[in-house]
């Protein structure tokens, strides 16, 4: 797919993206915004709307195959495009793997759950039915 594919893909797919509302981003700027237009550049997708003097930007970028939010008004009606978000994600993934591991490695050195939870709780810093929550969550 070349750039420009890529680019009308990226805007479909934007379009039809859930917002923080539930509607769908087109949906959401064309009821709030019926006047203002969709511009795709290269890597960078907006919709502009002129208000009096003003031009209001919701701004995103094309990073791979993934669209990230770049300006405060595209973050805030789509968080979960937020590049933050995915690092945040990522770490909270990593950490709870690390607090499922601790607690099945210390089980399985013959402590009881209630005493690997609790060495858990400690070295997490989390309560005893955090640490027990996010290892069944993760138990399959």
């Amino acid at each position: 797919m070349d750039s420009s594919q890529l680019s009308i893909f990226s805007l479909e797919t934007l379009k039809n993206h859930k917002t923080s509302t539930g509607v769908s981003v087109n949906q959401f700027l064309k009821q709030k915004h019926p006047n203002g237009d969709w511009v795709v550049n290269k890597d960078e997708i907006g919709y502009y709307v002129k208000v009096a003097h003003l031009t209001m930007k919701y701004r995103w970028k094309i990073v791979g195959e993934v669209i990230e939010a770049i300006n405060g008004r595209a973050v805030q009606l789509t968080p979960d495009l937020h590049p933050n978000k995915v690092n945040i994600d990522a770490k909270r993934e990593k950490v709870q793997l690390m607090i499922y591991d601790f607690v099945r490695n210390t089980f399985g050195e013959i402590e009881s759950m209630e005493e690997s939870i609790k060495k858990a709780s400690v070295k997490f810093n989390l309560t005893e039915k955090e640490v027990e929550a996010i290892y069944l969550s993760r138990e399959v």
